[in-house]
């Protein structure tokens, strides 16, 4: 990127220099909901909420935060939603933002899906 800029008090002198873009920032997430170390049932319904926002460009598009679960894959999109159907065991929830620049960011917690007893 170019930078025109003005040395001293002569109007007639005029300069441009190269100067380098500022460095993007990683979208900033925080995971409200379901909490690092909390235990569920099989079948119970489990609300998945986060806040995330992005210093250089606001809100982040739904379509671009993404969940995962370490035994089932991918779980939902956006910022909420709820699910009743993830499987029993030890579960490492991650949310994944991507920015309009493909830089992205996660944080994870840990849950626990009990089976029903009797299963």
């Amino acid at each position: 990127m170019s930078l025109l800029f003005h040395t001293g008090c002569d109007d007639a002198y005029w300069g441009a220099a190269e100067v380098e873009a500022p460095p993007n920032n990683l979208p900033d997430i925080t995971i409200m909901s379901p909490l690092d170390g909390e235990i569920f049932a099989e079948g119970e319904s489990i609300t998945f909420s986060a806040s995330v926002y992005d210093v250089d460009e606001g809100a982040i598009t739904e379509n671009c935060k993404v969940w995962t679960s370490s035994i089932d894959g991918e779980i939902g999109r956006g910022t909420f939603f709820s699910r009743n159907d993830l499987s029993a065991g030890v579960h490492v929830i991650t949310i994944t933002a991507r920015d309009s620049e493909g830089d992205t960011a996660g944080v994870s917690v840990r849950i626990t899906v009990n089976p029903v007893s009797g299963s």
